[in-house]
């Protein structure tokens, strides 16, 4: 059952890379809370349910990740902050 959920939660930030990685090739990397929800809801077709932004919310907060090592490679320190917050605005909004 746990390796099942590690599984589960290794898919969904391969999939929250592939979200990001389309819009930095395909278009512009979200510069906003607006376009960062458009790109992962509507984009994706991922609900922003309460426990899907509390599970990416403890992953990017463990800084010795290799989840958080990869995408502060790619996309740098501060953006890394900036969709930590949007994950925590996120939550303020999720039902």
């Amino acid at each position: 059952m746990v390796l099942q959920a590690q599984n589960a939660t290794k898919l969904h930030l391969m999939n929250l890379f592939l979200i990001l990685s389309y819009f930095n090739f395909a278009m512009n990397i979200p510069g906003n809370y607006e376009e960062w929800r458009y790109c992962i809801t509507v984009g994706c077709g991922l609900n922003l349910y309460r426990h899907f932004i509390e599970q990416r919310i403890t992953i990017m907060e463990d800084d010795h990740s290799d989840y958080v090592k990869t995408f502060v490679q790619c996309y740098g320190e501060a953006y890394y902050r900036q969709v930590l917050k949007w994950f925590y605005r996120a939550k303020q909004q999720a039902i």
